[in-house]
């Protein structure tokens, strides 16, 4: 039988392990350590969150995407931001919902408007180096 506080240990286990793994590339990066206050109550605001958000009965919604009708090409953008970088994808799919073309890009500006932009763009690129016509973004 599973300990019932197991899934709390776990769950600040990972955010120790992810505060740790950040504050070594802001030290080797930057150069400049942070206060351990800071890190501590940056851990138990994500714990709080995290724990209060797995503690909710809800049934998690599943999201479907839609493909588009013949002959349109949807391409999806999207952008994750982290505190030092982003990460953007773009990724095409006719109407049988078939992958056609996918682009991912990295870029060491944390700004969320230029990541989700920058993802748009991307997005724009992969049609054109892949001569997608009729594309559809969202």
């Amino acid at each position: 039988m599973e300990h019932p506080h197991a899934h709390e240990f776990l769950l600040m286990a990972a955010l120790i392990t992810e505060a740790i793994w950040k504050e070594t590339n802001s030290v080797i990066h930057r150069g400049v350590p942070s206060q351990i206050e800071t890190i501590v109550r940056s851990i138990q605001a994500a714990f709080n969150a995290y724990n209060l958000a797995l503690s909710c009965n809800q049934p998690a919604r599943q999201t479907c995407r839609e493909p588009p009708p013949s002959p349109w090409i949807k391409i999806n953008v999207d952008a994750a931001v982290r505190t030092t970088e982003s990460a953007g994808a773009a990724v095409a799919r006719d109407h049988l919902g078939r992958i056609l073309a996918l682009k991912t890009e990295l870029s060491h500006n944390p700004e969320p408007m230029l990541a989700e932009t920058s993802a748009m763009l991307l997005g724009l690129q992969l049609a054109r180096d892949n001569y997608l016509l009729h594309p559809s973004f969202s």
